[in-house]
């Protein structure tokens, strides 16, 4: 491979590493998150959803 090739696969593989740092704070902020509407949702569920999605990201990331 070329310098160039690397170059543009590096650029590729750090804004896949900066979209998945982004998702995961996203997920720890919504786990982490105060319940503010208190609608009839069971929030098990809602932090179980965000612990899920947490958790598929951290796996994806490794």
């Amino acid at each position: 491979m070329s310098g160039e090739e690397d170059n543009i696969e590096a650029a590729a593989a750090a804004a896949s590493r900066r979209e998945r740092l982004r998702a995961l704070k996203a997920a720890q902020d919504l786990l982490n998150a105060p319940d503010d509407d208190h609608t009839d949702v069971n929030p098990n569920d809602q932090q179980e959803s965000a612990l899920s999605l947490l958790i598929a990201i951290r796996k994806s990331y490794l």
